[in-house]
């Protein structure tokens, strides 16, 4: 893991960002953790990997215009 990177990963909880957010937070979907991840990522600048729920790397986001429509 790269130091400019956060990862948004499944656990048997529900969903967390690693290296751990300040709370240490556990999200019920992963959408919810992937939302919170991009906020820190826009603020420090970093790039937010997403995993799926099989723990592989499905998509890496970052806040460039446009990445955030749905």
């Amino acid at each position: 893991m790269k130091n400019n990177e956060l990862h948004v990963v499944p656990t048997t909880e529900g969903w967390q960002i690693t290296p751990a957010n300040k709370e240490d937070e556990t999200f019920d979907t992963r959408t919810e953790a992937v939302v919170a991840a991009l906020q820190v990522a826009e603020i420090e600048n970093l790039e937010v990997i997403v995993h799926s729920d099989d723990g592989e790397i499905e998509e890496r986001l970052t806040d460039s215009p446009g990445q955030l429509a749905a």
